[in-house]
């Protein structure tokens, strides 16, 4: 969440942050380093910094400048109080069913999440969800889930990747925790 950044350092080096609000910048970084992507410039054949959207805040300019300070400390895009999340790998689909009620809500969970952590956002549909044992049944069987595991260390694998091959629709078939 760079909000304060901006309003601390403003000028256009902040222009393309705002720009940028509420959307994926990871392109402008390399993901090896973690710093700025590069490319050699056809003009100079200098290696200079990928600003897509031009030169935003404690990026060095293309140019060699002595009125660029050097001294900025960490920048921004390496500062970790300003990290608001992970990008997940992957999302997948999950049903979740209520046998009580029979109520069927499906959301969409990261490959990273624990049952844990998607039972917190399932609290917004069904808020006893933490009172009750979830469970999975394979071939005619009911087994208890490991709440502090995923879904696929829980043995729930994600299909997409199969139906893809065989070009079947991925909300045909969406596993059911209950």
């Amino acid at each position: 969440d760079v909000t304060e950044l901006v309003k601390n350092n403003p000028g256009s080096l902040t222009q393309p942050l705002i720009d940028a609000g509420g959307t994926d910048v990871t392109h402008w970084f390399d993901e090896r380093t973690k710093g700025l992507r590069t490319y050699i410039d056809p003009e100079t054949q200098l290696e200079v910094p990928f600003m897509p959207m031009g030169r935003f805040l404690h990026a060095p300019p293309a140019d060699p400048s002595s009125s660029w300070p050097t001294d900025i400390g960490t920048p921004w895009w390496k500062d970790e109080s300003l990290c608001v999340g992970k990008l997940t790998s992957k999302t997948r689909k999950l049903k979740l069913l209520n046998m009580l009620t029979k109520q069927e809500t499906t959301i969409e969970v990261c490959m990273e999440e624990t049952l844990n952590e998607i039972q917190q956002r399932y609290l917004a549909y069904n808020e006893h969800a933490a009172s009750y044992t979830w469970k999975r049944t394979d071939a005619k069987v009911g087994r208890e889930l490991d709440m502090n595991c995923t879904l696929d260390e829980n043995a729930i694998p994600d299909e997409k990747p199969a139906f893809e091959t065989l070009s079947i629709d991925e909300d045909f078939y969406v596993p059911t925790i209950h």
